[in-house]
This record gives C-alpha cells, structure tokens and sequence, in this order.
C-alpha cells in the first residue's frame, strides 16, 4: 500500500484555496475600478469600464492615430476641474469630469471623443 506524503495529500484544499485566492483579488480590483470611475484596457480589444460605479464590458476598436500615424490608447481625460481653497492658503485641484477618448501616445494633442452609445446594440 503505497502511503501519500507531503503537499500532495491535499490536494483538493490547495485548489480550493487557489479559487478563492484568485476571485478575491478579482473582486477587489473591480471593486476599485468602480470606486475610481476608470477604464482599463482589457484582452482582445474590450475594456472594463467603472463610469457611474457599475462595471460594463467595452468592446472597442483601436486604430492608428488619424493625424499622424502613432498608436492610440484609450483612457477617460479629465476636461473640468474644481478648485478648492483651504484656510491654510492651500489650493487643490479636483476633477469634476472626465469623458472617454482616444489619445495619440506621440502627441498629446491629438485625440478624439468617443460616444459610447454610439454603436450600442439593443
């Protein structure tokens, strides 16, 4: 009778704590997606998208930049900010808001907004 030794005999434990490792972190990074309004570039041309806290798949199609040539990425641009003022003669910058673009990664200035509702399917 051969005797099981070592790390091996439970294996099913270590799977099972493996799972829940992994949709921990997930859920805390999408927990933070959502808290922070962001959109992150995901696999296969999709990007997660946290606008108003829900999480939403994007399905987006990246080109080469219409002026120039140069590669586009896409992220949400703060457009307007708040400025607060502290009694100490502080002043800070808050961003009131952000709309989603492709921006060119040689040059800043060219970009392009994107309407998400714009080829949305019923």
């Amino acid at each position: 009778m051969l005797i099981k030794r070592g790390i091996f005999r439970y294996k099913y434990i270590w799977c099972f704590f493996l799972v829940f490792i992994f949709l921990f972190v997930l859920s805390i990074s999408l927990l933070q997606i959502a808290k922070k309004q962001i959109r992150v570039p995901f696999i296969l041309n999709y990007a997660i998208n946290g606008y108003d806290k829900k999480i939403t798949l994007e399905k987006i199609h990246i080109s080469n930049c219409p002026q120039c040539g140069g590669k586009m990425r896409y992220y949400n641009r703060p457009v307007e900010w708040v400025s607060k003022y502290y009694s100490d003669g502080q002043t800070k910058r808050e961003v009131a808001k952000r709309i989603p673009v492709f921006e060119c990664k040689r040059n800043r200035d060219h970009w392009c907004e994107v309407d998400p509702a714009g080829d949305r399917e019923n």
